[in-house]
């Protein structure tokens, strides 16, 4: 494999966290950073130092790929300014790393994922949970067949914020359960993947509500959201979020209930795996002893993960569990979409197809 020509779309913290990380790799430079301005662009490789020099800024994106000639692309822009860029990028045959949510409707995230495949790049979805110590352990205990059926996940996404304000614009997000939410959702997917019977999303039923910031200026999201979905081979997910909830706290919690494996995931890092074997309590009173329980706690930086999973991806020329496929994205993306339109309906049940 050939050094990496890096061109970076989009000038805010995701853009700039992902430039940074990648360029600690030996072998890819920064050749072009685009923005909304030449300030900003200029701003953006100013601030990641040596590692960038000889990059340049630019406003056209598609001037960008001309003159900059990058091999791989970051596109860290909000979900509504997406408008092309990624299927352009493709186009060339550029490796691509999409932040999520990949689109704000299906029709555009499939035709990135067909522009991804007819260009035949790699193309990796900034997932970054995936890639902590405690959620690759669950995925591995699953996906190996340790942990057994995979039953039920439960995942709640708590905080209480503003955001930005194309955030709190239904229109610019697509709302928590779709820009925020859809982690919680990812990770239930792809749990459901790992497992047996295929694991794809199958149906939901949702319900959200704006209860707590109906006077906040310009505030058109939800701040409440529950719903179920149902996965093939018979795997539900129980999943809800609040931005109504503790302040200044960003909590992502995951549940999952397998045949012999209960595990609480209270971070990317951190958590618990309770083995029971596959035995009820009555067998475990009868037999005595207690389940095993196995503590996870790790410093792993997931964002460091998601760029180290990204040139590995590169370099074997396909996607490298646990990194998120364009085809993970489109699914989640699927789900939470099923959501609105769901609740849209009055809690209707979504079948996905």
């Amino acid at each position: 494999m050939g050094d990496i020509r890096l061109a970076v779309l989009g000038t805010g913290g995701m853009g700039r966290m992902h430039a940074g990380n990648l360029l600690k790799h030996p072998g890819v430079t920064l050749v072009g950073v685009c923005g909304t301005s030449l300030e900003k662009a200029g701003g953006m490789i100013t601030a990641l130092g040596e590692p960038a020099t000889g990059a340049e800024g630019f406003t056209d994106f598609s001037v960008m790929l001309r003159r900059a000639k990058p091999t791989a692309v970051v596109v860290a822009i909000p979900p509504f300014a997406h408008d092309g860029q990624t299927q352009a990028a493709a186009k060339k045959g550029c490796h691509l790393l999409l932040e999520k949510p990949v689109a704000l409707t299906l029709k555009d995230a499939k035709s990135m994922a067909a522009a991804i495949e007819k260009g035949g790049g790699v193309a990796v979805v900034g997932h970054h949970m995936r890639y902590g110590a405690m959620v690759r352990r669950v995925g591995e205990a699953i996906a190996s067949g340790e942990a057994g059926k995979v039953t039920l996940v439960q995942g709640r996404w708590f905080c209480n914020a503003l955001h930005g304000a194309w955030w709190r614009d239904l229109a610019k997000s697509g709302g928590q359960v779709v820009e925020q939410a859809i982690h919680t959702y990812d990770m239930a997917c792809w749990f459901a993947r790992l497992g047996a019977g295929g694991g794809k999303p199958v149906g939901v039923s949702g319900l959200m509500a704006n209860l707590t910031k109906r006077d906040q200026p310009g505030y058109t999201v939800e701040d409440t959201h529950a719903a179920v979905v149902a996965f093939e081979g018979g795997a539900m997910a129980s999943m809800c979020a609040s931005n109504a909830a503790v302040p200044k706290v960003w909590a992502n919690r995951v549940t999952v209930v397998c045949e012999r494996m209960t595990a609480e995931v209270r971070s990317d890092n951190e958590g618990t795996l309770t083995w029971g074997d596959g035995k009820t309590s009555e067998d475990w009173w009868k037999e005595g002893g207690e389940p095993r329980v196995e503590e996870v706690g790790a410093k792993v930086s997931v964002y460091g993960e998601v760029a180290t999973g990204f040139v590995r991806s590169i370099q074997a020329g396909k996607v490298v569990d646990p990194a998120a496929t364009v085809e993970d994205a489109v699914r989640s993306l699927s789900v939470v979409l099923g959501v609105v339109k769901s609740s849209e309906k009055g809690g209707k049940w979504v079948d996905l197809g």
